[in-house]
């Protein structure tokens, strides 16, 4: 049995069952980030334009990970907001039994995670006259939030949540059952139940998140010391999303709000079921 395994052996445990799924979460994910790091980059050029933007793949993915070399950090933040689904999912179930629950505070923890990713991302790339704003993620995280208040990690959270919920906290409900029904346990059957299951809600998702993404697009990262101006900023996202909702069904019909759809199941419903089916051979409880 693998170490995770071993971690979450006894299920009456709750401790150590959230702390294996934490664990198992981070490390398969992590793999997972750095073996398909260059065919995310790449599945995000495909159009319809031009089904095959990568004329020379293996030069590509040599600068692809020689830049996640030069900044080691990447593999951990995008690895971090599905640790948070799986260990916040582990959590709600653990306690309430309720998968349905489960599902709706992991998907709402990992709609946080990466909004927080996202304006982290942003502080470290922002410079100054004298050169990068924040020298260390420390700098970044701490005198960031000094700054800018615990508030302004989240600013446009909210639209997320039922995007979320439905893209990874839906998976999440289906997914639990493996553990106890007869399923196959090889990594192939893993993966094609978790990507079937993804790339469904992924489509259900799609019409929230053709909604918003303009909006967030425009999320101008100010400072937000208190509750009121968090309030304020995503009233301020939905009247664009609205605005911008309105104006995108006048011209373009219904069929705008499931543009993109396809490629975003490759570039996020493949490496997701990937990762979910590496969390099961690493013995992740779930």
């Amino acid at each position: 049995n693998s170490f995770c395994t071993l971690l979450a052996i006894d299920p009456a445990a709750s401790a150590m069952d959230v702390l294996g799924s934490a664990l198992c979460s981070f490390c398969a994910y992590s793999f997972t980030t750095v073996a398909l790091y260059p065919y995310r980059d790449m599945a995000k050029m495909v159009s319809n334009h031009d089904l095959f933007p990568v004329k020379d793949p293996v030069n590509f993915a040599l600068s692809r990970y020689k830049g996640m070399l030069g900044n080691p950090s990447i593999v951990a933040t995008i690895a971090a907001p599905t640790t948070a689904l799986y260990t916040t999912y582990t959590i709600a179930y653990d306690v309430t039994g309720s998968a349905m629950f489960a599902g709706a505070v992991g998907g709402s923890m990992h709609a946080a995670g990466k909004r927080a990713v996202k304006v982290f991302s942003h502080r470290m790339s922002q410079q100054t006259h004298r050169g990068p704003e924040y020298a260390t993620a420390k700098d970044a995280i701490v005198r960031g939030t000094k700054m800018r208040g615990a508030f302004a990690w989240f600013q446009g959270v909210t639209p997320l949540l039922a995007p979320h919920i439905l893209w990874y906290g839906i998976p999440m409900v289906t997914l639990t059952g493996r553990r106890n029904g007869p399923y196959g346990r090889s990594f192939f059957s893993d993966w094609y139940a978790a990507f079937k299951i993804h790339a469904f809600c992924s489509l259900l998702s799609a019409p929230f998140r053709n909604l918003f993404r303009p909006a967030l697009h425009k999320v101008d990262y100010r400072p937000i010391p208190d509750w009121n101006s968090f309030l304020e900023c995503e009233k301020a996202i939905y009247r664009e999303a609205y605005v911008t909702g309105s104006r995108m069904l006048r011209e373009a019909g219904p069929l705008y709000f499931f543009q993109g759809n396809l490629r975003t199941i490759f570039v996020t419903s493949l490496p997701w079921s990937v990762g979910y089916a590496t969390y099961r051979m690493f013995g992740g409880p779930l």
